[in-house]
């Protein structure tokens, strides 16, 4: 069973430092006893802060609160969530941010064939790419085998056997995003994809995430 946690967050007075992905990731693992950095397989997936607005001073969220999704099918890192969150309910995550409640949601129907991914958390790619803001249709072409190529390595580094049929069509491209993460620039795509494959593979691609570094926020499709 697949659980999503979307963890709410409200922002005071100052802005929020354009490197505060990799803070996030420190709370976030701390609350879930997990670190699951450098780590080909995770228990945990999660997005980064959803409405951010990007200044020349930081990001400042709309109306100054947010949101990110913690996806996960592991009863410990529920366990751990629920047993930390209220020990942590009232301290500060980073730069002015403080945890403002979470709920719980069901994933919908995964057995669909489109799915997106969003601004806030894209999909990292081979490095080579890191130069070009826009695919052209060989980028595009070989970004796909890429993306299976990934899907099939997760699996076999846990033991799980994906569709052998499995395709993934990057069906529009949207602008870049561009995320900081320990001192690292890194171009992140975000597309509109189309997936084929069983039941089976597409829970574990969005359990597992697309790419590269989805242990640590990039890669969540929905």
């Amino acid at each position: 069973m697949i659980l999503e946690i979307e963890i709410f967050v409200k922002q005071g007075k100052q802005p929020i430092g354009f490197d505060y992905h990799k803070k996030l990731h420190g709370w976030l693992s701390n609350l879930l006893g997990n670190d699951c950095y450098g780590k080909n397989v995770n228990d945990y997936t999660y997005s980064y802060i959803a409405r951010p607005m990007y200044k020349k001073d930081g990001i400042h969220l709309k109306d100054k609160k947010g949101s990110f999704v913690v996806r996960t099918s592991s009863p410990n890192v529920l366990r751990n969530f629920l047993n930390n969150y209220d020990k942590h309910k009232d301290d500060e995550m980073f730069y002015g941010v403080y945890p403002d409640g979470f709920k719980f949601l069901q994933i919908g129907n995964v057995n669909k064939g489109r799915f997106r991914t969003m601004v806030h958390s894209p999909i990292l790619v081979n490095g080579l790419y890191d130069k070009k803001d826009w695919f052209d249709d060989n980028d595009i072409k070989r970004c796909e085998e890429y993306l299976v190529d990934s899907v099939f390595k997760k699996a076999k580094a846990s033991g799980f056997t994906a569709d052998e049929n499995l395709s993934i069509k990057i069906k529009n491209q949207k602008k870049h995003s561009d995320i900081v993460y320990s001192g690292v620039h890194n171009k992140g795509r975000v597309f509109d994809l189309e997936i084929n494959c069983n039941e089976e593979t597409k829970e574990f691609i969005l359990l597992n995430g697309l790419g590269r570094s989805c242990g640590i926020g990039f890669g969540m499709i929905y």
